[in-house]
């Protein structure tokens, strides 16, 4: 029996993700958490898709994300819609260089790199909101965070579902 599904879909990227994950998250889809981080890029979300407060709805519940937005706590206590995520194609090691792994490095750099993120759903996103994602994530690296060459590589998607099966003991019943 599923008790429970949880989505996740995580945006690559080439550089460590903690500086930038919750800006990214909220100019993707609008959603900040209560630490407010992100608030501004949160905003510019709602300004580019043209959303805003009207007298039948907030511009919270006309936002596409905000019916499936999931949250998981954070390092700071805080319910966040996203976290840092590892990316399989990166490495790093003790002084935290991050670095594409390739057959001659890998060694080097035993440590997986932190440079994904992670935005949470408690229902998983439509084809059209995944590829909104996809499009402001690019944009977000070209239009508004420049800095450091950090660059957009793609996109996954997870499902994580927690099942419980009763288990047969028969085998244990001595009457």
């Amino acid at each position: 029996m599923i008790l429970s599904e949880e989505y996740t879909l995580i945006i690559d990227t080439n550089a460590c993700a903690q500086p930038f994950a919750k800006e990214l998250c909220a100019y993707c889809t609008g959603l900040v958490d209560e630490s407010n981080v992100g608030q501004q890029h949160g905003d510019v979300f709602y300004m580019e898709m043209g959303i805003e407060d009207t007298e039948e709805a907030s511009a919270w519940m006309q936002n596409p994300f905000s019916k499936i937005a999931g949250t998981k706590m954070d390092d700071a206590g805080c319910e966040a819609h996203c976290g840092v995520w590892v990316n399989p194609k990166y490495g790093s090691n003790d002084e935290d260089e991050v670095v594409l792994l390739s057959d001659q490095n890998f060694n080097d750099y035993p440590y997986v790199a932190p440079t994904s993120v992670g935005i949470y759903f408690s229902r998983g996103p439509s084809d059209e909101q995944i590829n909104s994602i996809r499009e402001r994530a690019a944009a977000f690296f070209e239009k508004s965070y420049v800095q450091g060459g950090v660059k957009f590589e793609g996109i996954r998607f997870l499902k994580q579902t927690l099942s419980v099966e009763e288990m047969d003991l028969g085998y244990l019943d001595k009457t």
